[in-house]
Parts: structure tokens; sequence; C-alpha cells
């Protein structure tokens, strides 16, 4: 087991952004998906392993405000190549998740050059006729939880404890945060056409049981991403990073064992 991750405070552009540092060996970089954000899950000790671990809060997520200038996706993207730059990353190995997958592919299309291996978990920012994505915001109590996870009593665990006034005003903020990111439409109509600039070799890595991001979307990653392959994660919904830690850290670790030499 890893030791426990540095805290550090990184300011760009004036934003104090926390990051969450462990590990040894190359950097791989991990983006978080709405929740849980600002927290050193398993998944995290397990790629700490082999890599050292940066795990940054989003804007309005975690332990780093929203500023005033958030309004889309851009924002998003041109403050990660600036805390890429402040945190001296060159070319690391970007892992994102659901929201945070959206965020890297945006990375790795305007950045080609920042990105030297990508993975895409269980990731939005793209539209799939037949296949509609639910409304997050909309869904509470049960129904989140069976459109979430495969596993419920991965589901259970994970809700337990998490009524508390903090908890709710954590997930208040974060909504409030994804409504200025991805509302209206809820993907990036430019990201399909624009998924030909991604140079780093890419895995799409997917929840065979995903019922908010069906795998329908990682096929089109796959499709549309030059070179770029699909896994699928048996038993596993949405929240693979929760419900299937190993899987995903394995299915990482063979991913960049095979197409970055400085791998371990």
């Amino acid at each position: 087991m890893s030791a426990a991750p540095e805290s550090r405070f990184i300011t760009v552009n004036d934003l104090s952004t926390h990051v969450l540092v462990g590990g040894a060996g190359p950097a791989l970089v991990y983006l978080h998906g709405v929740a849980p954000a600002g927290e050193w899950l398993p998944l995290h000790a397990r790629l700490a392993e082999r890599f050292t671990v940066y795990a940054p809060d989003h804007p309005g997520f975690g332990r780093t405000e929203r500023p005033d200038w958030v309004e889309g996706m851009d924002d998003l993207v041109l403050h990660y190549e600036e805390l890429f730059r402040a945190l001296e990353l060159d070319r690391p190995a970007v892992a994102g998740f659901s929201l945070g997958g959206w965020i890297a592919a945006e990375l790795a299309v305007f950045y080609p050059d920042w990105v030297g291996a990508l993975v895409l978990l269980n990731a939005a920012g793209l539209h799939v006729d037949g296949a509609l994505i639910p409304d997050l915001p909309t869904l509470g109590g049960e129904a989140l939880a069976r459109t979430v996870f495969h596993n419920r009593a991965a589901a259970m665990k994970f809700f337990s404890g998490k009524d508390t006034p903090d908890e709710r005003m954590r997930r208040y903020r974060a909504m409030t945060t994804l409504a200025l990111l991805a509302w209206n439409p809820w993907f990036d109509p430019k990201l399909a056409r624009r998924l030909r600039r991604v140079q780093a070799p890419t895995l799409a890595l997917w929840g065979a049981h995903d019922r908010l991001i069906q795998p329908v979307y990682g096929e089109t990653y796959r499709d549309l991403i030059p070179n770029a392959r699909l896994e699928l994660l048996p038993d596993c919904g949405h929240m693979a990073p929760i419900e299937g830690a190993d899987a995903v850290a394995e299915a990482v670790f063979r991913f960049l064992a095979e197409v970055s030499p400085a791998a371990p």
C-alpha cells in the first residue's frame, strides 16, 4: 500500500488549486468526475504503486473554489494546461473519469503534445443518437444508485453517511458547477470532429454495465480517435473507480506498460 498522499495548493491564474500527490514513478494525472472529488481513493492508491499520481480538484469541486471566469469547458482546458506547466509535467499519462474524461479528451485535442497517453474511463463529452444520458441533477436516492452503480452493496457503502449538511453543500456546489459546464447541451457538439487531432495512445475503458454513459460512447470514442482501443470492465457500472478499483488499475497498468516506454 502506498503512503498517504501529499496535499498541495498550486496557484493558477490567481486560483488556489488543490492537488493530491502520491506514489513514485512516471507522472499520471487523474481527473475526477462529478463525485467523488478531493479524496484519495483506493484506485489512486493502486495507481500510486507504479506512478506518481496527481489528483487535482477541478475548479468548483472538492477544495478548489469556483472562480468567476469558469463559464465553460474551454475554461477548464486552459486551466489544466496552466496547471501542467506549474507542476512541470512533461507529457504525463492522463486518466479521466466521466466529467474528467471529457476534460481529458478536450485537453488532448487542444494540446496534443502535452499528453503522453490517454485513458478515458466512462467519459462524457459526446452525443450518441439513441443513447440518451440521464439528467444527473434530477436523479436522487434509489434512482441515482441504480443508474451509476452495478453493484448494490458498493452503492450502499458509497452513499452511507453522505447526507450530512456538509455533504449536501458539497453536492450542491458540484452540481452548480456541472450546470455551468454541461447544461444545454450536455456535450461538446464540436468534440467528435476534433478527436482526430488526438495524438496520444488512447484507451477507452468502460464499465460493461454503465447505465449513465452507455458503452456505445466508448465505442464512439474508440472509432473517432486514431488507433484508440476499447476495453470493457465486467461487473462494473458507471462508478467503476469505486466498485472496480482493482480492475481499473490493472487495465491502466497493462495499457501504459505497452504504450509508454517509461511506464513500469
